[in-house]
């Protein structure tokens, strides 16, 4: 693979011909990336400035049609309606099967925008058709958290902690909340032992429709269409989801754990969350209370912890599983 570090004397323009896809990252910008080397060429071009980079890259896009239009621009899906627009909770039938549209409705409505601003929870989206679905939901400042730079599946669960702990330091009284996948969640479900051990009132959504669905969706899209026109590849399986008890699993953590499958079960679990938090975990087993026993370690500070003020919550939303947000569904055009 050809390499060059970007010049202000070069040349205006990319420093090869644009037939290929293009990856940014971290001031380095790769060219052509999955063409082929030996035919096309692909180029490692790093220390680039954003400015002169997206010169080039208009340029190179004004060059590829005579009239600078890329290929398939007039027949590619046009913007229907606000994008700003989450439609009321109203709209899905209460006794219906959770969607990922009517999730994201009854989550906004009913939850993120239900509290006054200064108690508005913290968002955090995984990686994934979450992070799609979830792009347009209205927050107040700094009250939204996703990270696509590397694409880490599973993040969130872990990382609401760590948000949880920032608010705390500077005395901000905020719910941190994360929305997942099941895949997602799988990849970091011990996280949940230290929201339990910290204490905090954190709360993890997980789309459990058992599909590691932005797999599904980047393989073949048509696996979604109605009817679909091919079956789901085998490694979007995500078996977990139906193996697990989830509130038996939040609980065995030292939280409190719900599974929802309608829109109104859904509305209830939001209800609670909105008026309440759950109490702490408790203490259990030997060397937990009273006068330690001959067995039991002693620690150097004493070992306990001071009391906790709450724990966490765990929601389990097992939305149907053939369904896409209706903001990726251009695909299927």
């Amino acid at each position: 693979m050809a390499s060059a570090d970007y010049s202000p004397n070069s040349a205006a323009g990319l420093p090869l011909p644009l037939i290929g896809q293009i990856e940014a990252r971290l001031g380095a910008v790769m060219i052509n990336s999955f063409a082929s080397p030996e035919t096309e060429g692909e180029l490692y071009w790093g220390d680039i400035q954003l400015g002169p980079f997206m010169e080039a890259l208009t340029a190179a896009v004004k060059g590829l049609q005579p009239d600078g239009q890329l290929n398939g621009v007039a027949t590619f899906p046009r913007l229907q309606g606000s994008p700003w627009e989450i439609p009321a909770p109203n709209t899905y039938p209460a006794g219906d099967q959770i969607t990922w549209d009517s999730f994201k409705s009854l989550l906004h409505h009913q939850f993120l925008t239900a509290l006054p601003e200064d108690q508005a929870p913290i968002l955090l989206a995984d990686t994934g058709l979450t992070f799609y679905s979830l792009n347009n939901v209205k927050v107040p400042e700094s009250g939204y958290i996703a990270q696509l730079a590397w694409g880490a599946i599973g993040y969130a669960p872990g990382a609401v902690s760590g948000v949880k702990l920032a608010l705390e330091t500077r005395g901000i009284k905020r719910r941190v909340i994360a929305v997942c996948g099941d895949g997602a969640f799988a990849e970091s479900a011990n996280a949940l032992g230290q929201l339990a051990e910290l204490g905090q009132d954190c709360v993890v959504f997980v789309m459990a429709n058992g599909v590691f669905a932005i797999e599904q969706f980047l393989v073949n899209v048509q696996a979604y269409a109605t009817p679909p026109t091919v079956k789901f590849v085998d490694l979007a399986q995500v078996q977990q989801t139906s193996l697990w008890d989830w509130p038996s699993l939040a609980r065995g953590f030292g939280g409190v754990g719900y599974e929802v499958v309608s829109n109104q079960q859904l509305q209830d679990v939001l209800a609670t969350l909105r008026t309440s938090t759950p109490p702490p975990a408790l203490p259990h087993g030997p060397c937990t209370g009273g006068t330690p026993g001959d067995g039991c370690p002693q620690f150097e500070h004493g070992g306990a912890r001071p009391p906790s003020p709450s724990t966490f919550t765990l929601v389990a939303v097992r939305n149907v599983g053939r369904d896409l947000p209706s903001n990726t569904r251009w695909k299927l055009k």
